[in-house]
């Protein structure tokens, strides 16, 4: 078993070793990819927070969701529709009052 272990081992650090990188980088083939998240649209970010209010929210949706965007983003689009939906029950509460 040890043995096994050992040529796995082997056979992984040879995938990811010095030499396999320094190939990809003589032949012109790009490096690892970063990390780095795009710029995501508004829509997407509204459409997010809007689905999270209602509490509907497909679990396909939810991983592309942190995947793409930033806890700041939504932050402050959450704040800016609970203000929205605030003032819209309050505007509407006082309609029905008058």
């Amino acid at each position: 078993m040890p043995i096994c272990f050992l040529s796995f081992a082997a056979e992984r650090l040879d995938t990811f070793g010095p030499r396999n990188i320094m190939y990809k980088l003589i032949n012109g083939l790009s490096a690892p990819k970063s990390t780095e998240k795009k710029g995501v649209g508004l829509r997407k970010v509204t459409q997010a927070v809007f689905w999270s209010f209602f509490g509907v929210r497909k679990i396909k949706d939810l991983h592309s969701d942190a995947a793409s965007l930033s806890p700041l983003q939504l932050i402050v689009s959450g704040l800016i529709g609970a203000a929205i939906l605030v003032l819209s029950l309050v505007s509407l509460a006082l309609y029905l009052a008058t």
